[in-house]
């Protein structure tokens, strides 16, 4: 069975820093900072002035996040133990697949120094599969799977590995001393918080990292991540039944604030990524045109793809939920800039209630 890279984060930030030609430390990234620089300089030639390295929050800001798309696919979070059993396990994951959606290890195993024994993993699944299948596939693959949850922050740009307090990086700390935490990875400041599904929520791990962080003068984490989105709803749809489908997709996990407005036929949403079972599958992050080709030769050295991911919302609820109800969502498109032509077939639509993004980091 062939498997993601070991991780995807990680190298991921040197592909982004030569992507836009930055020149990075050590102290700064973790795991491989000299490589970032001397990638960045390699490739931004002698004496080019470095740019300031965005954060998520700023490199996602012109993506929808959440389009009006039923979800084929989904991400399922584990720790295992045990030794795999590559064949047993290809054939289970063969079970689960589908025409429209592959069963796959989308990244990882990964393990700390201070939990060796314990390996994180993210499987990419139909999102027809339910948890409990993907868990016993793992099962029969040779693993003892224990299920997570994510839950993400926006905040100031850290580091999970590198040299640390007591011959220990940031991140084998944390989880050895956190007993339900699990793993935890962070990427230009969109640090992603995996653990034992119920037992964290954002205000314990924001206190949590910033007591045990401190020796590594990283305590502050920023603010738990709330995306928002607007959709477009077909069908018919009168102020009563919107009243009843709000209170409906209010219930829904994760969802932080819903709002349907009648009239507009609109939905919008304020989705907070906290305790989340399963994640969208994740957006490649978007890599300006004019340094494409320093990405490139710098994915090809780390041996890594460019698509970095994020955790998301799962929207499959949500799709099952507005089909039991006869709606249909549709995106609406973002006005263009001034001067940039318009899609085909009329200008697009602003998208009322705002749009995407992290909030409070930054």
């Amino acid at each position: 069975m062939r498997s993601a890279p070991k991780s995807i984060l990680r190298p991921a930030v040197l592909v982004l820093c030569a992507a836009l030609g930055v020149a990075t430390s050590s102290s700064a990234l973790q795991g491989g900072g000299q490589g970032g620089g001397q990638g960045g300089g390699q490739g931004g030639g002698a004496g080019r002035q470095a740019p300031r390295l965005p954060s998520m929050a700023e490199a996602m800001k012109d993506v929808d996040l959440y389009p009006a798309e039923r979800p084929t696919s989904v991400l399922h979070f584990f720790a295992v133990e045990g030794q795999l059993k590559s064949e047993a396990l290809t054939k289970a994951f063969g079970e689960l697949k589908t025409d429209k959606a592959a069963c796959r290890i989308a990244y990882g195993p990964e393990s700390s120094t201070s939990r060796p024994k314990i390996q994180f993993l993210a499987v990419e699944a139909p999102a027809t599969a339910k948890a409990k299948e993907v868990e016993r596939a793992l099962e029969r693959g040779g693993w003892k799977a224990e299920a997570l949850s994510a839950t993400c922050f926006q905040g100031p740009q850290r580091r999970m590995s590198g040299a640390g307090f007591l011959g220990q990086t940031p991140r084998d700390w944390l989880i050895g001393t956190s007993g339900d935490l699990r793993w935890c990875e962070t990427l230009l400041g969109f640090s992603e918080f995996f653990h034992l599904q119920g037992k964290l929520d954002a205000k314990t791990i924001a206190d949590r990292v910033k007591k045990l962080g401190e020796p590594f003068g990283q305590g502050d984490i920023g603010q738990l991540v709330l995306d928002t989105f607007t959709w477009r709803l077909e069908g018919e749809l009168d102020e009563a039944k919107a009243k009843k489908l709000e209170k409906l997709v209010a219930k829904l996990p994760g969802v932080a604030r819903a709002s349907i407005d009648a009239g507009a036929k609109t939905l919008a949403l304020e989705v907070a990524l906290e305790d989340l079972r399963t994640s969208g599958i994740p957006i490649p992050l978007p890599i300006p045109e004019e340094f494409r080709g320093f990405g490139e030769a710098a994915a090809q050295a780390a041996g890594t793809p460019l698509d970095v991911p994020r955790v998301r919302w799962d929207t499959h609820p949500l799709w099952l939920l507005l089909d039991k109800e006869a709606v249909t969502p549709r995106t609406i498109e973002r006005a263009k800039p001034a001067g940039e032509p318009a899609a085909p077939g009329g200008a697009g639509e602003p998208a009322p209630g705002g749009g995407e993004g992290p909030r409070g980091g930054g």
